[in-house]
């Protein structure tokens, strides 16, 4: 049993989800096979877990080598072949150990050789970027140099003085703070997240989180209503009207487009209604302005109160978005027409709670004055004269398309973000092994 390894990753697993604690990322995977081999290495049996982390190695930075776009965010700070160099000049030392102590002769130049190389290669790893490679190479260079001391039968003082220098290789790649390995790379994360919400930067702040889930709930809490804006004026060309968003853990919405829109057809009493625009999604939105109405509503007419939403919500470790058209609804006469003035606006309106939570207004009634409608004054809610979104299903179900792949963009941020969190956990416990 190792116990060693089990009590290093606790922390990390027991906040990640069942499934996702199941299948072990390819970082935590590397990162356990690293705790195995320091574990091995206190029993004086090390050769099972270093070949498994150099077969492990050497997967990794074959992919990264042969297809750099299936590289994680963190791996494509790291140069593949500088990675090879690093991983050979650590296993040619490896064999070099080996041969000494197969060897009758002296081989105490030859050890300080070793010596010699491992320290630079140690030295040039704690600079590196932090990343699942980085930390298993430098296991890997601190078991041979640990080996090297004990086939020269080096005092233990000597071999404490390794142990601490290693342990000040591995506080400095697990370091949180500006300016540190794995700070540098959180900022440009973060930066390429802010990229791909179009804010600025320095409006970015974000928790740390060692589990996917948690940090999407964050991300949407905190960001979801600039990163759906940013899918949204990504699919259409202009027209983008933004009404309003809201946000919590694990949802955004937001809402945009409003529009008062004439029913011809009620006014037609249900006969054929030549006035009516049925219009794609695309262009109801982005040339909505062609089709206002002039004027004011007229008293009395029957108008529907329309407009559009896009939500995304965490769905396992996936961001999932929903696009659709919302309504006020007059519960009485079963309809989505409501008449201009009149009682309902009056009187009715000031009861009912929203159908949605838009604005922030408590009531129906405080909702219409604060798009605008009633009493009519120009607002984000644009007085149009019967509009109608053609082939609803088809035009909602490309938006969202739209919406996942900017949501794609912004996880596989959150995922380095993650998985940073988690090489920086075991390189700060393995700093205090």
């Amino acid at each position: 049993m190792r116990l060693f390894r089990r009590a290093a990753l606790v922390a990390v697993l027991a906040a990640a989800p069942a499934a996702e604690a199941q299948t072990v990322d390819l970082a935590l995977r590397i990162a356990r096979l690293a705790l195995d081999l320091r574990e091995d290495q206190r029993t004086g049996s090390v050769t099972e877990a270093a070949q498994d982390l150099d077969r492990e190695l050497t997967a990794l930075i074959d992919r990264q080598i042969s297809a750099p776009e299936m590289a994680g965010l963190l791996d494509q700070r790291l140069d593949a072949f500088e990675l090879r160099r690093v991983q050979r000049t650590v296993a040619g030392a490896a064999l070099r150990l080996e041969t000494c102590r197969q060897s009758a002769a002296d081989c105490s130049a030859e050890l300080a050789e070793i010596d010699t190389i491992l320290r630079r290669t140690a030295s040039e790893l704690a600079a590196t970027p932090v990343s699942a490679a980085t930390v298993a190479l430098l296991e890997r260079a601190r078991s041979v140099h640990m080996g090297v001391l004990a086939e020269r039968e080096a005092p233990e003082a000597e071999r404490a003085l390794l142990r601490e220098a290693y342990a000040r290789y591995y506080a400095t790649l697990s370091a949180g703070s500006p300016g540190s390995a794995s700070g540098n790379a959180r900022s440009d994360l973060l930066a390429s997240l802010a990229e791909t919400l179009e804010i600025d930067p320095v409006e970015l702040d974000l928790s740390r989180h060692d589990s996917l889930p948690p940090a999407l709930n964050e991300l949407l809490a905190e960001e979801g209503a600039p990163l759906i804006l940013a899918g949204l004026r990504a699919h259409f060309d202009g027209g983008l009207r933004y009404l309003d968003a809201q946000a919590g853990a694990g949802q955004a919405t937001v809402y945009f487009n409003c529009r008062l829109n004439r029913d011809r057809a009620r006014l037609f009493g249900g006969r054929v209604a030549p006035f009516v625009h049925y219009e794609p999604l695309d262009d109801l939105v982005e040339d909505e302005a062609e089709f206002r109405a002039a004027g004011a509503p007229v008293p009395g007419d029957p108008y529907e109160l329309i407009w559009l939403g896009a939500t995304l919500s965490v769905s396992g470790e996936e961001l999932a978005p929903a696009a659709a058209e919302y309504a006020l609804v007059d519960e009485t006469a079963q309809s989505f027409v409501l008449p201009f003035g009149g009682d309902y606006y009056q009187s009715g309106s000031l009861g009912q709670t929203p159908p949605v939570p838009l604005l922030g207004a408590p009531t129906e009634g405080v909702m219409l004055d604060r798009l605008g409608v009633y009493p009519w004054r120009e607002g984000p809610c644009t007085l149009t004269d019967g509009l109608i979104l053609d082939e609803a299903e088809a035009g909602l179900r490309a938006l969202e398309e739209s919406l996942s792949e900017r949501a794609a963009e912004a996880v596989r941020v959150v995922e380095a973000l993650v998985e940073l969190e988690r090489v920086r956990s075991v390189a700060e416990t393995l700093s205090s092994g």
